[in-house]
């Protein structure tokens, strides 16, 4: 079941979406737990979309999967129901939006895109037609291999990395990381 996760700029710092942009590139995805209504309605791995309220550029921002089980944790100096979610695409609400909030109203009803919770359900054909709105380069591989020289580039570059951390000799991982994407997209 997809879930439809909110953020506000003046409910939660704007601070906190940049460490998760720096964790995001980094590694290419981000966990953090997130406040959810539906929590019974969980299973790990179903999608979560990001929307972001308030008066000026609403729309998605993110998108990912249930990366755990709902728990009660602190927030803000309440008990709240939280779950963590990895995050796979992510952008900076502050430049770019995903899906702009124009693009939403076909799709979500008002009262989803108003919502004053973080964690409700979607239908699946929502999701879906979400995922359509997607920019090419934000969608998933679902259902496709890999190709041989994307595996052979992947396990080298691991080996590099992994020889420069025997060798002590500093790296970066977001930085091979763009440069087998760089190398996927030229194929």
């Amino acid at each position: 079941m997809p879930f439809l996760m909110t953020w506000k700029p003046e409910g939660w710092p704007y601070e906190n979406i940049q460490r998760m942009l720096i964790a995001y590139e980094v590694d290419g995805a981000v966990t953090e737990p997130w406040r959810i209504s539906a929590y019974n309605q969980t299973t790990v791995g179903d999608r979560v979309w990001l929307l972001r309220q308030g008066k000026d550029k609403r729309g998605i921002f993110g998108m990912g999967e249930i990366a755990g089980e709902p728990t009660l944790l602190d927030y803000q100096g309440t008990s709240q129901m939280m779950v963590p979610v990895r995050f796979l695409r992510l952008v900076d609400p502050e430049k770019k939006l995903l899906i702009r909030h124009g693009e939403l109203t076909g799709i979500l009803e008002a009262t989803q895109i108003a919502t004053r919770s973080s964690g409700i359900t979607l239908r699946d054909e929502q999701s879906h037609a979400l995922e359509a709105l997607l920019p090419a380069d934000y969608r998933e591989r679902e259902g496709t291999d890999w190709s041989a020289e994307e595996v052979e580039a992947l396990v080298a570059d691991y080996f590099a990395m992994l020889q420069d951390e025997i060798n002590a000799r500093p790296y970066s991982k977001a930085e091979h990381r763009r440069a087998l994407m760089r190398a996927s997209e030229a194929n």
